[in-house]
């Protein structure tokens, strides 16, 4: 009879000890790659934002130096630039902060040899500056302006 109890207790149905702290390791594991996935998904999210609104502003900034180019001759370029928030760097770099989104943006303008109307544009845009740079878009003017 002693025997019959001790070998019913032993049957009885349940988890051990052992089986209830692997299933919570396993379950731990498997939610912390769920916040892993969830976090990578964040940093890219931030990431791939950062670069819409650099490249956003960046055209913004280049369209507004064509609209420049359209009345002003290369060498008048500088008061025009010094009007649209430019300070000079160096005789064809300029740089400035965007009023709107903090953004820092370096311009190079580079005068063709041939063409004296004719320049090569370089707008990169920065999320700070000494920052990574976030977008950077080239293009060639044609400066039509009126030479005096």
């Amino acid at each position: 009879m002693f025997l019959s109890k001790s070998a019913s207790f032993i049957k009885k149905n349940g988890f051990t000890l052992v089986e209830v702290l692997a299933s919570i390791v396993l379950l731990s594991i498997l939610i912390l790659s769920v916040f892993a996935i969830f976090t990578n998904t964040t940093n890219s999210t931030k990431m791939a934002e950062n670069i819409v609104d650099a490249t956003y502003v960046g055209q913004t900034s280049m369209e507004e130096l064509y609209g420049i180019s359209l009345t002003t001759t290369f060498e008048n370029r500088n008061m025009a630039l010094q009007s649209m928030g430019y300070q000079t760097i160096s005789q064809y770099s300029y740089d400035k902060i965007d009023p709107k989104s903090n953004f820092y943006i370096e311009l190079t303008l580079e005068q063709h040899v041939q063409y004296n109307n004719l320049s090569f544009v370089t707008l990169k845009v920065f999320k700070h500056k000494n920052g990574q740079l976030q977008a950077q878009m080239e293009n060639v003017l044609i400066w039509q302006g009126v030479s005096s």
